[in-house]
């Protein structure tokens, strides 16, 4: 039996976590969606997950799950809507989209992600 791959969307809020799961399902993927670090921390713990997109703030908790998704091999895109966040996010090495975006601006970003982890797994 092959391994199965998800997306997991961390977000306290749900109704951004839904425009997310609804998006990235359109795009042909399985999509697991939790509210909290702790309940994603279980998630890939136990499931073969391809990306991680979180909200950094996430309670203060953003960062670090996706440093430990990192550390996992799982690539990550953070999510903020804090301005002061957001600027220091785009400067950084840390793949990043500002909230609100438009899906478009999404689909760009996931595909941008899983190609920059793609050519690194393939030694590129």
């Amino acid at each position: 039996m092959g391994q199965f791959y998800c997306f997991l969307v961390v977000d306290h809020d749900a109704g951004v976590r839904d425009v997310i799961r609804a998006h990235l399902e359109a795009m042909g993927h399985f999509v697991v969606a939790c509210s909290s670090a702790a309940e994603a921390r279980v998630v890939l713990a136990r499931q073969c997950v391809r990306l991680l997109v979180a909200d950094e703030a996430l309670f203060g908790h953003g960062r670090e799950l996706a440093d430990h998704a990192w550390s996992l091999g799982v690539p990550t895109l953070l999510m903020s809507a804090y301005e002061e966040i957001k600027a220091e996010l785009e400067l950084g090495s840390r793949d990043f989209i500002g909230k609100p975006f438009r899906s478009g601006e999404l689909s760009d970003h996931v595909i941008r992600v899983l190609a920059k982890r793609d050519y690194a797994v393939s030694g590129g």
